[in-house]
Formats: structure tokens, sequence, C-alpha cells
């Protein structure tokens, strides 16, 4: 539990020095839809609460539906849409929150249909993503295969990004590997506080804290078997 604990502050160090470096030189170099997933995660990181997220979330979400309504060709957008729909399906209760995944899953798999390679893949890993955390039919669309399928396709792609990095690790976890799991996401957390993204600092912190809780939960599968 120490080294979790040292870890998430050597993170959240790298993410404000990252961030640091965004104001400095990067500017407004991001894409409208990156910049509205970084604003999404600095959203996740400073508010704690689904009390304190659901009103920034749900007034961010309404931006970027409005954003996509006006680039409905652009994958990035829809991409945009789902992420932060997501995000703020957790702040509502199960039945709107199960409801609301569902409409992300369907604006995932309409920017597939735009561009299948666009953005590295991310579209497939936070599909699949996705597919393997949904509950099942008949309360939604979980399908654990599925999600590997995709998980697998978004590796194919691109398997140097942080976020198909991040999300194929749920290939280990879905098949109980939780060994595998743990050695994989101890490396992605080296791999990560020793290469900063100075573009979207708060993106790539989201990313450290959700490795650091399964970190944790890994710790405690394994410390059961």
């Amino acid at each position: 539990m120490e080294s979790v604990m040292n870890r998430t502050y050597c993170a959240q160090l790298i993410a404000f020095i990252a961030m640091l470096v965004m104001t400095n030189a990067s500017g407004q170099s991001l894409s409208v839809p990156d910049q509205l997933i970084e604003r999404y995660a600095e959203m996740q990181i400073t508010l704690i609460t689904d009390e304190a997220l659901e009103k920034p979330l749900a007034e961010l979400l309404d931006e970027a539906v409005r954003y996509r309504d006006l680039h409905q060709t652009d994958p990035n957008a829809w991409v945009a849409t789902a992420r932060i729909r997501f995000g703020y399906a957790s702040t509502q209760g199960i039945i709107n929150g199960t409801r609301l995944m569902n409409f992300s899953r369907d604006e995932l798999e309409h920017a597939l249909t735009l561009d299948r390679l666009h953005n590295r893949g991310l579209t497939q890993a936070f599909l699949g993503y996705l597919y393997i955390g949904a509950p099942g039919w008949l309360l939604s669309f979980g399908d654990k295969d599925r999600g590997k399928e995709l998980l697998e396709e978004a590796w194919a792609i691109d398997n140097t990004t942080d976020s198909n990095r991040y999300f194929y690790g749920f290939t280990n976890i879905v098949d109980e590997n939780y060994s595998e799991a743990q050695q994989y996401y101890l490396q992605l957390l080296e791999r990560v506080e020793s290469n900063p993204n100075p573009r979207q600092p708060f993106l790539q912190a989201l990313y450290v804290r959700e490795v650091n809780k399964l970190l944790v939960s890994l710790e405690e599968e394994l410390a059961d078997d």
C-alpha cells in the first residue's frame, strides 16, 4: 500500500509540472474535442463526489453535444461526447446511468462508422472497456467477449498510447489474471510517470489515479487467493 501511495504522490507532482508546461508552451493547440476531454479529466481530478461532479459534467456534456451536432462528420466529436456522457452517467442512479451508458455505446459505434482508424484506436479501446464493464443482458449491453475483441483491435492499431494501454489491461482483469494485471499496471504506471503529457496533463493524471485504484483492488484480490 505504501508503494501505491508514493506513486500517487509522484503522479500528482508530474501532473502539476505538466500543467505548467502546457500553460506556457501548448496554449490552445488541442482540438476542441481534446479540450473538452481535458476539461472533463480536470473535473474528475478536482471534484471528488458525485454531487460536486453532477452539474459541471451536465453542462460540459451539453457543450459537447452542441459541438458534435455542428461537426457530425468528426469522429472525435462523437468520442468526446460519449466519454463525457459516461462520466455523467456515474453521477446518476442505476436506471438512468445505464440508459446514458447505452447512449455512450451508440455514439462510439457511430464514430467507428466514420473512421475506424481515427485517434489511434481510442474509440475501440473505450468501447471495449464499456462492453466489459457494463451489466449484461437483460440489464444492459455488457459482453466481455465483444469487449476483449475491441480492445485487441485497439491494441493492434496502436499499443503505445496511455489510453489504449490503460483500457487494454482490462483483458487480464476480465479473465481473472490478477497477477498479470498487477504487473501490467505497475509497468504502465512507471511508463506514464517517466513520460509526462504536457498537452493533456489532467487526462494523464486521471489515468494514473485510476491505475492506482486498480492496483489497490488487485492487491486485495491477490490477498484473497
